[in-house]
């Protein structure tokens, strides 16, 4: 047996004094019972919300009040949609959060009643859904600077192009896929001559803007997106050319001595020529032959040293 209802209790009063918005509909989705913050929330419709007015009626007469903004431009498939998703069974508590033309946002929850009805109500996440907009905000924000430093902590602050961190990251990585691969690569590492008697003559701040030149010709000359320049320490800088033979990395070594000579840097006094010369040292990568990262390093500038002991402003293969 029921327990009866409590006698001199205003339901209708307490309902209205909750402090979010109430609304229950029957089986045939007419409206049963709202309570004050509902008809509140409906602004201008407040007269029309009556017990027995249908739910699509009160669709209707949100686009007709401009209470639904996002209805605008497709109003009666915004109506069908609502009224499709309103008679279909109700999960007991599903939540959905909706933007209010005043632009603010209410979570509603809805849930069946017994005989087919459903009870639904909803509150003010307003300050949640900002709190959350200000989070993703930041978190971009921070994400943006996380690559930000992250592109200065692997850039040479003087040229401009990959510093010996990155560097070595990306020669690990390449390392790493010759070996599960055996995707190939060659090494390069290029010294200009006679950089201290550069200096000595012209002064350090020309040989700051010696060194940028420099590197911008060798950027100039790694034209596929994947290679890499670098620059190695000193005055002296390293180009990873993944995929590349033999042929291909002396193809790139000879480009490199070529474009120093076109770009006819001035040097007072170089031996080798009157103008910023370079020398090239190279290495294909082998796993035969080279055990780790550094030995094929060590290869590479073998070469390097060969290609100055024969004279400086060469390219030498290993």
């Amino acid at each position: 047996m029921a327990t009866p209802a409590p006698p001199g209790i205003d339901w209708q009063l307490l309902v209205d004094r909750l402090p979010c918005a109430v609304v229950a509909f029957d089986a045939a989705d007419r409206l049963v019972v709202c309570n004050e913050e509902f008809r509140r929330l409906h602004g201008p419709l407040a007269g029309a919300i009556e017990p027995g007015l249908a739910f699509e009626s009160l669709l209707r007469l949100s686009v007709e009040h401009g209470l639904a903004p996002e209805a605008t431009g497709r109003e009666e498939a915004w109506v069908a949609e609502r009224v499709a998703a309103h008679r279909a069974p109700a999960a007991d508590g599903a939540t959905t959060v909706r933007r209010l033309p005043d632009g603010r946002w209410r979570r509603v929850t809805e849930t069946p009643l017994p005989g087919g009805g459903r009870l639904a109500f909803s509150v003010d996440v307003t300050e949640l859904v900002q709190r959350q907009t200000d989070l993703a905000q930041l978190n971009s924000r921070l994400e943006e600077a996380r690559v930000r430093l992250e592109a200065i902590s692997e850039t040479d602050a003087l040229t401009g192009i990959a510093n010996r961190r990155h560097f070595d990251r990306r020669l690990r990585e390449e390392w790493s896929r010759l070996q599960r691969h055996g995707t190939g690569f060659a090494l390069l590492l290029a010294d200009i001559d006679h950089f201290k008697r550069y200096n000595d003559r012209h002064g350090h701040q020309a040989g700051d803007q010696c060194l940028q030149r420099v590197a911008n010709g060798l950027a100039r000359c790694a034209q596929r997106p994947a290679d890499l320049v670098a620059r190695y320490g000193g005055e002296e800088f390293a180009l990873l050319l993944p995929h590349a033979d033999r042929n291909g990395a002396a193809t790139q070594a000879m480009r490199v001595v070529a474009a120093l000579d076109a770009a006819a840097l001035p040097h007072g006094d170089s031996p080798v020529a009157p103008h910023v010369t370079l020398s090239v040292g190279g290495v294909v990568a082998d796993p035969t032959r080279h055990g780790d990262e550094q030995a094929l390093l060590a290869a590479a500038d073998a070469a390097l040293y060969r290609a100055k002991a024969e004279g400086r402003r060469r390219a030498v293969l290993d």
